[in-house]
């Protein structure tokens, strides 16, 4: 047997008994980490806080139907709420996806709190005179 022959085989032994502590070690960082996935490149986290939490609720359930994404879409969001904050992570293939994702959740959210805020002024001052007839 030559030297290289027994340097090589020193090698995968020093290899194998190092996977073999990592593996016995609970303390190891390596060994809880979630591998990354490849298909995902850029992701954005999002947090808007609004008046209540009853709101945030009502937000996060009416913006849930938009994030089941079919096979082949470029991006992917969760959405949460904690107390009165709306929390949003979107995960896409690209920047271009990922922005283009943010764009829309930022604009549903616009819209369905534009609404809330319309409607809550028309029940308060001018639904009644709407409605009345003469």
């Amino acid at each position: 047997m030559s030297s290289r022959e027994s340097l090589g085989r020193g090698r995968r032994r020093l290899r194998s008994s190092r996977k073999q502590r990592q593996r016995q070690n609970p303390s190891n960082p390596r060994r809880h980490q979630k591998k990354p996935d490849p298909k995902i490149s850029a992701s954005l986290k999002i947090a808007i806080t609004v008046s209540n939490p009853s709101l945030a609720r009502a937000l996060a359930d009416s913006l849930q139907p938009e994030t089941m994404a079919r096979a082949g879409f470029r991006s992917r969001t969760k959405i949460s709420s904690i107390r009165s904050t709306l929390k949003l992570n979107i995960d896409a293939t690209d920047i271009i996806a990922l922005r283009a994702a943010a764009n829309s959740y930022v604009h549903f959210i616009s819209a369905a709190l534009a609404s809330v805020q319309r409607l809550s002024g028309f029940n308060k001052t001018e639904g009644d005179k709407g409605l009345e007839r003469e």
